[in-house]
């Protein structure tokens, strides 16, 4: 979970994205929590996003090339393959299920740091809090097929708590999907009156919910 004084930072040093300078932001994506995401065109610095998925892309080939020793991501690997070809709302019910069995972890006792952004390696081989489940959840569900436009990682504010927290929202049949390490069952945004959009990323574009 997120300490409300970094939820602003949480997107905001996430990292670089990934469109070529000078694009444009992603599409509209729908009302979030009965919010209006805004996309931001161009490159935006968004270090701890970009450093989780350059970690990712090293990590994917060391396994390819047969790391030695233990080797986490072959434990991911092993979960794409079985969802592979699978239609997808099992998929991403089995990925949110799977996931969310992992412990939670601060990053304070898992690195000794308030803020830092795991890769599915690191999450595999040390667990992990809010940001590292929905970032493994990302990469997953894009190793099995998912586009970026279907899905966001977002920073909200839990009013009940009062306190920063990140999600995955996969977005299906026109439906914005929590994959949420806080809820067990997937849950349409609509059905969830606690939670509050701030910010949202994915690889091409980030928005700011008014």
């Amino acid at each position: 979970m997120l300490g409300s004084l970094r939820l602003v930072a949480l997107v905001l040093l996430a990292g670089v994205l990934l469109a070529a300078p000078g694009a444009q932001a992603g599409p509209g994506i729908k009302p979030l929590f009965g919010k209006t995401g805004e996309p931001t065109p161009g490159i935006k610095p968004f270090p701890k996003w970009n450093e989780a998925l350059e970690k990712y892309f090293k990590e994917k080939r060391k396994a390819e090339a047969g790391c030695t020793g233990r080797c986490p991501l072959k434990d991911w690997e092993a979960m794409i393959k079985e969802n592979a070809g699978q239609p997808k709302e099992r998929i991403i019910k089995n990925v949110n299920r799977d996931l969310n069995k992992k412990e939670y972890i601060t990053d304070e006792i898992n690195w000794g740091v308030k803020d830092y952004w795991e890769s599915p390696g690191e999450f595999y081989a040390k667990f992990g809090d809010c940001e590292d489940y929905a970032i493994s959840k990302y990469l997953t569900l894009r190793a099995l097929g998912f586009s970026p436009d279907e899905m966001i990682i977002t920073a909200v504010q839990d009013l009940n708590l009062r306190v920063g927290h990140a999600i995955l929202i996969v977005y299906l049949d026109g439906k914005a999907l929590l994959l949420d390490n806080q809820i067990r069952l997937i849950t349409e945004d609509t059905r969830v009156k606690h939670y509050k959009p701030v910010y949202a990323v994915n690889e091409e574009a980030w928005w700011r919910f008014k």
